[in-house]
Parts: C-alpha cells; sequence; structure tokens
C-alpha cells in the first residue's frame, strides 16, 4: 500500500493521508485527485481502472481513517462519497 496503512505515507512520492489537504479538501476535489492521480508523480489515476462503488468506498475510507474525520474544515465536508458522487463527477470530467 503506497500511502502505508497507517496512512503516514513514504517520503515525497506517497505522502502522508493523515492530515492530508487533499482528504480535507471539497468532496470533488479528493475525487479528482483519485480518479485522475497526479501528473508527475507516482499517484496515478485510478477512475479508468476502477468502478463507482470501488472508488466511493476507497474515499469513504481515507475520509474517515486515521483521524481525518475531524478535518472538517470547511461547512461542506462530507465524510462518504457515493457511487453517485464518482458518477457525477466522470460526466464532468467528460464534459471538461
Amino acid at each position: 500500500m503506497c500511502h502505508q496503512m497507517n496512512g503516514e505515507g513514504l517520503s515525497y512520492s506517497y505522502p502522508a493521508l493523515r492530515g492530508s489537504r487533499v482528504v480535507a479538501a471539497p468532496l470533488n476535489e479528493t475525487i479528482a485527485y483519485v480518479m485522475r492521480g497526479v501528473p508527475g508523480a507516482a499517484m496515478q489515476p485510478f477512475g479508468d481502472i476502477l468502478d463507482d462503488t470501488t472508488l466511493a468506498a476507497i474515499i469513504t475510507y481515507i475520509r474517515n481513517a486515521w483521524g481525518n474525520d475531524n478535518l472538517n474544515q470547511h461547512q461542506n465536508f462530507s465524510l462518504t462519497a457515493s457511487p453517485q458522487d464518482i458518477a457525477a463527477a466522470r460526466r464532468g470530467f467528460s464534459s471538461s
């Protein structure tokens, strides 16, 4: 697991997910990171290889694990992602 079981990551290549600004970002931004990856970094895109239910489960997990459920830094912070959220993001990505 790239970011490690404890969410602490491994140096710059696999940054920590515990307390991460990416995890604490608005849901659509977190979905974009997971689906599109990060160009020029080790974070690969998972949008083409994982289905909506699996992506939603992963995003929900990282937003709740390692104390991240206390990161609600903005009013619209959602701890969960649904398959419908992922499907909506896919539609949005394809139109942009």
